[in-house]
């Protein structure tokens, strides 16, 4: 007699199964036991798993990642957010304040150049020739503008930088009103016409501009930049 390996069970000698289990023996012999696994024991340290060398480099890949954040956050705060050195912001200032005045003196020649008899039509042409000038200027100031409202001021002059962009803003909306103003002319209105059609508007674009270029002489005043850029001002205004 002969026992099953696997259940236990008593077979024949001559059994090729166990009657009992089922279990196949090729060999005629006894089935083979099953591997037998030891239980784990109590508090019994766990062997730690071996480690690669994927770890490592996680770690390595996540340290370069944030030293390129690092450094474009850097960069980023350089190039868009550092305050420029107050010798830079100043040189930018008064390159865009000349530019503006050099725009307006164009315009301003434009109308000088117009030649009409008190009582004659403006006509088509010259009424052209004006839109055109005065839309030459607001585009000029515009730029000058925009290009101080994009500089990074230095701390001692945050107030004196939004006043100046202020006081182009109001230089703007008087540009605004005359423009307003060109766009209802007709070619058949004399000059004579003219001053009794806009005589408030006109009142009103001239407080407007006065407004402006008092905010601009007091931001001016504050950068130290008034005495060196006061000859192009009045062409401002």
């Amino acid at each position: 007699m002969k026992y099953c390996s696997q259940c236990g069970a008593s077979n024949a000698d001559d059994a090729k199964f166990c009657e009992s289990c089922g279990a196949v023996w090729a060999d005629g012999g006894v089935a083979p036991a099953a591997p037998v696994v030891a239980p784990p024991v109590p508090g019994a340290p766990v062997p730690a798993p071996v480690s690669g060398g994927s770890n490592a480099k996680m770690l390595i890949v996540l340290g370069v990642a944030a030293l390129v954040f690092l450094g474009a956050v850097m960069v980023g705060w350089t190039l868009f957010f550092k305050p420029m050195s107050t010798s830079d912001y100043e040189d930018k200032v008064s390159e865009s304040i000349i530019a503006s005045a050099d725009a307006l003196t164009e315009t301003s020649d434009v109308f000088n150049d117009y030649d009409v008899e008190y009582d004659e039509e403006i006509g088509d042409e010259n009424l052209k020739m004006l839109r055109d000038a005065i839309d030459g200027g607001i585009k000029g100031v515009k730029d000058a503008r925009n290009d101080i409202a994009r500089l990074r001021a230095p701390k001692e002059y945050k107030s004196a930088d939004e006043r100046l962009v202020k006081s182009y803003d109001g230089l703007l909306a008087g540009l605004g009103m005359f423009k307003d103003m060109l766009g209802d002319i007709k070619a058949s209105d004399t000059d004579e016409d003219l001053n009794d059609k806009f005589e408030g508007e006109t009142e009103a674009m001239q407080k407007e501009f006065e407004r402006a270029g008092r905010d601009m002489q007091k931001a001016l005043e504050d950068m130290d930049l008034y005495d060196s850029l006061a000859e192009d001002l009045p062409n401002l205004f």
